[in-house]
């Protein structure tokens, strides 16, 4: 299978979002989805002729005009993710924090609902005060994971 066309898009750039634990039929499903215009199963097919061992990463990635089949599968691949970032100030609350990340639009936001305490074990550090455990460090994430995935490799 030769790699030489373009993929007809939507528009100038398109944006897919694969899931975490998603196959390559359902990438390039939700290629289509998200305005890649092609049929899913020759997509499908390419990636899984193309892919050999490698596996794609989840998570929200732009399409723009000129990119073949192997470009896409290369981003999903390589986990090529529209990157998004987020200023948090030294010396805010946690409260601060949290508000300035729900104000973020571009964030999916999974832990409104949760208390602090929640938001450190589903870090992976239950027990510790959120006061304190992320750094000023700046942070870049991706929409796709939950809203707090930002700051969990600050966390001490």
């Amino acid at each position: 299978m030769v790699d030489a066309a373009a993929l007809p898009l939507a528009a100038e750039k398109v944006e897919i979002s694969v899931p975490q634990g998603a196959s390559l039929r359902t990438a390039a499903a939700k290629a289509v989805e998200g305005g890649v215009r092609t049929n899913a199963d020759l997509l499908h097919a390419f990636f899984r002729f193309a892919v050999g061992e490698q596996t794609i990463k989840p998570g929200d990635y732009a399409v723009t005009r000129g990119m073949t089949p192997g470009d896409l599968l290369g981003k999903l691949v390589r986990g090529d993710r529209i990157v998004l970032t987020v200023t948090l100030v030294e010396g805010w609350t946690f409260k601060q924090f949290r508000d300035a990340l729900s104000k973020a639009e571009h964030l999916r936001h999974d832990t409104q609902g949760m208390a602090p305490a929640e938001i450190m074990k589903a870090l992976g550090k239950p027990g510790v005060a959120p006061e304190g455990a992320s750094s000023p460090t700046p942070s870049t994430t991706s929409r796709t994971p939950a809203m707090w995935t930002c700051c969990a490799s600050r966390c001490s």
